[in-house]
């Protein structure tokens, strides 16, 4: 997370590009496909087959990384984390 700070005209910037690029980085996600909207609103359905533990442990690990961001200041991600995070 990066600080910007304007003291002169009492400006606070945080910026979590680092923290983007640190989590895209670790879940091996590919950035140059990304879409300008990443979610519809339709309706998402439930994994039928069974899950390893190892798939469950890392998609609760990648949901919990989006959800931080949310908690500091992203509220354009809030609604796909909530989505997916139905199905922890």
């Amino acid at each position: 997370m990066k600080i910007i700070r304007n003291w002169p005209q009492y400006k606070l910037w945080i910026n979590l590009e680092s923290y983007f690029e640190k989590i895209t980085a670790k879940f091996h996600l590919d950035t140059r496909g990304a879409f300008r909207t990443p979610m519809t609103f339709q309706h998402l359905e439930p994994y039928e087959r069974t899950a390893t533990v190892v798939d469950i442990h890392l998609f609760q690990k990648l949901i919990g990384s989006a959800i931080y961001p949310i908690i500091l200041l992203r509220l354009d991600v809030a609604y796909p984390a909530n989505r997916l995070s139905r199905y922890l």
